[in-house]
């Protein structure tokens, strides 16, 4: 089953949230096809170096929007941009444990 992870990221979230996040999608068991992270507006130069390096990492399609927009703007223009029937949400500052995307899987096999 292809599916979408759909992330936004804002100039108040961290790098240090942002390296917890995407270390925890690493770990999984059965990662997402594709990671859509809208950058809702300006954020700090090292959250846009480290979203650079784990882009080299895990299938990250980032797209930008000008201003901050706010939360419910930025997830509506990012549904529009997954490519998958089924998209999984997360928080920047989210954690997941290894086998969060597989147990959705199976719930939605099931």
């Amino acid at each position: 089953m292809n599916t979408s992870l759909l992330l936004s990221i804002y100039e108040k979230n961290t790098v240090e949230e942002l390296n917890c996040c995407f270390e925890s999608i690493k770990k999984q068991s059965n990662i997402p096809n594709e990671i859509i992270l809208i950058i809702d507006g300006p954020i700090k130069e090292l959250l846009l170096i480290d979203i650079e390096k784990w882009s080299k990492i895990l299938p990250i399609k980032i797209f930008r929007l000008n201003e901050n927009m706010g939360l419910a703007y930025a997830l509506n223009y990012g549904i529009k941009l997954c490519s998958n029937d089924w998209v999984f949400r997360m928080d920047i500052d989210d954690v997941c444990v290894k086998d969060r995307f597989s147990k959705q899987i199976d719930k939605i096999n099931a």
